[in-house]
């Protein structure tokens, strides 16, 4: 057996605390080497983004400048990067920031942003989606104006659905009296 003490990584924590910023703190065995060395690796889509050593007595390091992901692969290891030994520790972390928008005149689309052409395919189905929308509204207008008019036609044309008394013919001898008042019978047309 060696005399030296065993380090080893009991556990990782990270976390994203702004846009761009990952902290990260690795807990140590108590009988850690002060002078051993500590690596850690963040990944983006398998891609190593950012790597930091420092020493096993200041178990914590601020990575910035990352670029945007859904999410971020930490990694702890003792010793240098790439370790040979099976004690490299990894977490996976989500990034609770939305995607920030392009910087003007960027024309190029940014790391793990859709490309142009998926916006534009996005926007056209919004707007034929709209147009499909639109059209069934229409025909609906159309139905029910069509259903009004057929339900409401008259089916007697001679008789006005607002016509409740039509007028009597008189007789000859009710005709001498007063001209000012015109004689009307009731109608009951089903």
């Amino acid at each position: 057996m060696s005399s030296q003490p065993l380090s080893y990584v009991t556990s990782l924590r990270a976390n994203v605390t702004s846009l761009g910023t990952v902290q990260v703190y690795v807990q140590l065995w108590t009988n850690y080497d002060p002078h051993c060395l500590l690596t850690i690796t963040l990944y983006v889509e398998g891609d190593v983004m950012a790597q930091r050593n420092t020493n096993c007595s200041k178990p914590w390091v601020s990575l910035k400048q990352l670029p945007w992901s859904e999410k971020y692969q930490v990694c702890a290891t003792l010793g240098e990067f790439p370790s040979d030994k099976p004690l490299l520790h990894c977490i996976t972390i989500s990034n609770p920031y939305p995607h920030p928008p392009a910087p003007p005149g960027n024309t190029a689309p940014a790391l793990g942003t859709p490309s142009s052409s998926h916006y534009s395919l996005i926007n056209l189905s919004n707007v034929l989606s709209l147009c499909l929308i639109l059209l069934c509204v229409l025909i609906v207008i159309v139905i029910c104006g069509l259903v009004r008019k057929i339900c409401h036609s008259p089916r007697n044309s001679t008789i006005h659905h607002h016509a409740c008394f039509i007028p009597v013919a008189q007789k000859e001898d009710e005709i001498l009296g007063d001209n000012r008042y015109v004689k009307l019978q009731a109608t009951t047309i089903l």
